[in-house]
Parts: structure tokens; sequence; C-alpha cells
């Protein structure tokens, strides 16, 4: 007899195993991805504005000095503390260093904090007051306030 070896079937039935990709399965991958690169994108332009926020809040405080420059009928400098005093109401607002903060005093009284985290600041004047400050990073800010006529 002959010996017939059996050959393999034209069709092969499917097997129903799940190891391919779908096109929903591909689409909320996409959708995830996405949703990754929007939110680290915003959370970059966060961190990067809040390192322009002391900037902001220094040139903030210069123009608050030159309002009050404008306003005041007379500049002093004593003990480090400028001093702007107005005839017309008998105010007089002291800036002052105080626990790492600029404060702002009307006539002795009231606590207003002006800005933080300053190490040091110091006051010179001769035509006009020279203003310098050093923050808590070690940068360092200068202003000059001319008077006005």
């Amino acid at each position: 007899m002959l010996k017939r070896t059996m050959k393999g079937y034209a069709f092969m039935p499917l097997r129903h195993d799940q190891n391919g990709f779908s096109l929903v399965s591909t689409l909320i991958s996409v959708f995830a991805t996405l949703l990754i690169f929007f939110i680290a994108g915003q959370v970059f332009t966060i961190i990067s504005q809040h390192k322009n926020d002391k900037d902001l809040e220094v040139f903030q405080f210069f123009h608050f000095l030159e309002d009050e420059w404008k306003l005041a009928d007379q500049v002093k400098i004593d003990h480090n503390q400028l001093i702007f005093e107005h005839t017309n109401g008998g105010d007089k607002i002291n800036y002052s260093l105080y626990q790492k903060t600029i404060r702002r005093q009307v006539n002795g009284l009231g606590h207003e904090i002006m800005l933080r985290e300053v190490e040091s600041w110091n006051l010179s004047r001769a035509a006009m007051v020279h203003l310098s400050l050093v923050m808590k990073g070690g940068k360092q800010y200068e202003k000059k306030l001319i008077p006005f006529p």
C-alpha cells in the first residue's frame, strides 16, 4: 500500500485572539499622547511665567515709589528709610526694610508690605534718590528717582 502523508488544508480556520491593533485603540492612544503634550506645554508656560513674576513685582514697587514722589512735597532719607512728607495733609509716609520685606507706614501706623524677599536695600541722595535692592536669589535692581518740578 501506498503511504500517504496528510498535507495541510488549503483553508485554515482563523483564531480569534486579540493580538493586533484596532482603529479604536489607535485613536485612543493618539488622543492620550496629544493630551499629554498639551498639558506639558501648559505646565512649562506656568513655570516660565513664575520666573518673571519677581521682576514684575519689583518694577511695580518702583512705579509706586514714583507715584508717591509725585505727590510728596518733601523727600528725606533717614537711617535707610525713605520718607515722603505731605504739607497739605500732614501725612508722613515711610518706606523701610523690615524683616526681609519693604513696608510702607503712614504717620508711623500700619504695616503695608510693598515687596517681599528683599535681602538688602540701600538709599543715597544727591540731586536724586538712588535706590538699590538685592533680592533673595541675589538678583540686583537699581532705580533713580528724579524730582518732579
